[in-house]
């Protein structure tokens, strides 16, 4: 979806809406598949304030992924703001990198590419399905928000601890006396 920025750009509106939706299917990120189940609806507008030019849109859309601590599938409803400048390609290099300005180029914006970029960039490093999510038993796998476990958590600490960080534990000991 490109949207024409001439009528803007010529001082003949100084509002210019933006309505539209595309469907997303999935997304690797970092290795956690988050899918998309509904279409991703995209509301907005480019507008003049003065003689400067923005871009203001908002993104709707439901994900659908794993808690991180108990790996339920879970789905949230995710809302992304923005508001970045509209600068023409032509200053990209005399601006220095700021996030919230956006380049276009021959008086057009590529809002597809636009709101992909915003999505990934929003998207929630992790989700959990409730905050006090208990997660999974580290030994037997359980789900601790459904039952309880019999493990013995109260093992020696030099039993858990990692061979390769042995070192490390060493020398954080020498460092406490």
């Amino acid at each position: 979806m490109k949207l024409d920025l001439t009528a803007l750009l010529k001082n003949e509106t100084d509002v210019i809406d933006i309505s539209f939706e595309f469907e997303e299917m999935e997304i690797d990120y970092y290795g956690e598949i988050i899918e998309f189940k509904e279409p991703v609806k995209v509301s907005g507008s480019a507008k003049r304030i003065s003689d400067e030019f923005f871009l203001e849109v908002e993104i709707n859309v439901s994900i659908t992924t794993h808690c991180a601590r108990c790996l339920k599938e879970v789905s949230k409803p995710l809302s992304i703001k923005t508001f970045d400048e509209l600068l023409p390609v032509s200053k990209e290099n005399q601006i220095e990198q700021d996030e919230n300005v956006f380049f276009y180029e021959r008086h057009h914006i590529d809002l597809l590419a636009y709101s992909r970029e915003q999505l990934l960039v929003n998207l929630p490093y992790k989700t959990v399905c409730r905050e006090d999510c208990a997660g999974i038993c580290t030994r037997c796998g359980r789900n601790l928000n459904v039952e309880s476990c019999s493990c013995d958590h109260a093992v020696a600490e030099e039993d858990e601890l990692d061979p390769r960080l042995a070192q490390l534990s060493e020398w954080f000991q020498k460092a406490k006396e």
